[in-house]
This record gives C-alpha cells, structure tokens and sequence, in this order.
C-alpha cells in the first residue's frame, strides 16, 4: 500500500521510495535495524547533483516516517523483520 508524503511515493512493501523528480531509491533491513541501507538509485540524468543529494536525505527520511507510523497502525502489511536464526551446537573434543 503506497503512501504520498510532499512528491514522495512510498511502499513499505517493496521497500521503496520514488520522487517526482525522477528519483527512485531501494532499501534493505529495517530502519530500526544496524543493517540497514540503500541497495539501488535510480535518477534522472538532468537532475542537479546537489538537487540528487538532497532527494536522497529527504528519501530515507520519508522512508522511517512511514515505517514508524505503520509500526502504530495494526491494519498495514508491515516490513517482515524475521531475523535469521542461529543454532548452537556442542563442539567434539579431539583427543
């Protein structure tokens, strides 16, 4: 479900934010998470580089609102955060 924050379009879904301004940017991890970052930007040739740098702050900032605020609302599909999971096992001893 996308949602429109000033020019932003935002899917929680796919993990992704576009700008009307051309600019397109991918996420992974959560952003409550230590791993989280941008996996691909994709632009418009003709954009400012300072205009592109700009985007790309108010992007990920758009981003964590939306996810904040869908944290609050139980009737939004949510990031799956699953962490992965780690088995211990018993070490053999060599003799």
């Amino acid at each position: 479900m996308p949602h429109h924050i000033s020019g932003w379009s935002v899917d929680l879904i796919r993990r992704t934010v576009c700008h009307s301004d051309g600019l397109s940017l991918e996420f992974d991890g959560v952003p409550e998470g230590s791993n989280f970052s941008i996996l691909s930007i994709k632009r418009d040739e003709n954009l400012p580089h300072l205009r592109f740098l700009a985007l790309i702050r108010l992007g990920v900032k758009a981003y964590r609102q939306c996810y904040e605020e869908s944290l609050h609302t139980p009737d939004v599909p949510r990031v799956k955060t699953a962490l992965p999971t780690i088995t211990m096992r018993p070490r053999r001893r060599i003799a």
